[in-house]
């Protein structure tokens, strides 16, 4: 049976069929009990019934997903004047034209920050993931996602329970996890892979290590340079609370300008700057008096302290008008 079908993906054209007037889908239904039936039969597309507004090359058969609410490509491929493909499911069929190449953008961070080659993380890290396309994320077949050689989400399939994927009412051109996996001290890998509805395949490989005991982890400031003030982001990682920790800001000189400590981010309730976790600081560019420091560069010499070790990290910044 013919149905009129529609769509928001904008790199996707239907392609017309010259005998109506409508873009029209084939919806194609197995008589058969089972839902995968043994037997594939053949679809195929002949070019002669087409609209000719669109290049052979760049048509290719699609099936629509409910679940995703989205067109998703089916291998398919031209044997003279017929676009021919394998079916096995019932379904929503119809031809497409698309000149898409861009292969959908792949971002990961940790606890908010971007996950960047060699990171120093720690050992209960929040992982998320964003998945990016303007057509749709094909995450049902395509995604994959393992940290070193254990596979969270392999070829869509979900193998880890903390992981909680997109349900029918999601939008698959933002698609967005997040979990929470327990490492081990070490180098690890992490590894991502998906394709957009087109079949334009991304994917990404990631080092990262994870400390062993205490460590301070300073990421970095923002703005830097800054102007009026500047917020200090730092993690600690630990099995508890830190017993104390130290910012002192110094001149290129080496003269101790700053020693009272810096406050907490005043958006961010109940924080504690002494627990494991991620925190930041605000520096409103003043002295221990209240003055505001001269236009310049300055360092912050960020100190902590867990069961007898203590860390050190040195932060250069800038203050500017």
């Amino acid at each position: 049976a013919s149905i009129i079908s529609k769509t928001n993906q904008q790199d996707l054209k239907f392609v017309k069929n010259l005998n109506q007037k409508d873009t029209l889908g084939i919806e194609l239904n197995f008589v058969s009990e089972d839902k995968n039936p043994k037997i594939p039969a053949t679809f195929s597309v002949h070019l002669d019934s087409l609209s000719r507004n669109y290049s052979p090359d760049k048509i290719s058969l699609y099936r629509f997903d409910q679940t995703l609410n989205a067109w998703i490509l089916i291998p398919s491929q031209w044997r003279g004047n017929e676009l021919k493909t394998t079916v096995t499911c019932s379904g929503i069929y119809a031809p497409f034209f698309t000149t898409d190449d861009n292969e959908p953008i792949l971002e990961i961070s940790v606890n908010g920050r971007p996950l960047i080659e060699n990171m120093l993380v720690p050992h209960n890290p929040t992982l998320g993931i964003l998945l990016q396309d303007v057509n749709g994320v094909n995450i049902k077949q395509s995604l994959q996602l393992k940290i070193d050689d254990n596979y969270i989400i392999k070829d869509g399939q979900l193998l880890d329970k903390s992981v909680t994927l997109p349900d029918s009412g999601s939008n698959v051109k933002n698609v967005q996890l997040v979990f929470t996996p327990e490492l081990s001290p070490g180098k690890h890998e992490l590894y991502l892979k998906t394709a957009d509805v087109n079949g334009n395949i991304a994917q990404k490989t990631l080092t990262f290590t994870v400390a062993e005991g205490f460590d301070l982890i300073v990421y970095g400031n923002y703005p830097n340079p800054f102007k009026d003030q500047t917020i200090i982001s730092y993690y600690i990682e630990s099995n508890g609370e830190i017993d104390n920790l130290s910012v002192k800001i110094y001149a290129t000189s080496g003269r101790l300008i700053r020693s009272k400590m810096l406050d907490l981010d005043p958006t961010v309730l109940d924080d504690n700057l002494l627990e494991p976790n991620y925190h930041e600081l605000v520096w409103d560019g003043t002295d221990d008096d209240g003055n505001p420091v001269a236009n310049g560069v300055y360092f912050a010499i960020i100190k902590g302290s867990y069961k007898g070790k203590t860390v050190k990290k040195i932060l250069k910044m800038a203050k500017l008008k």
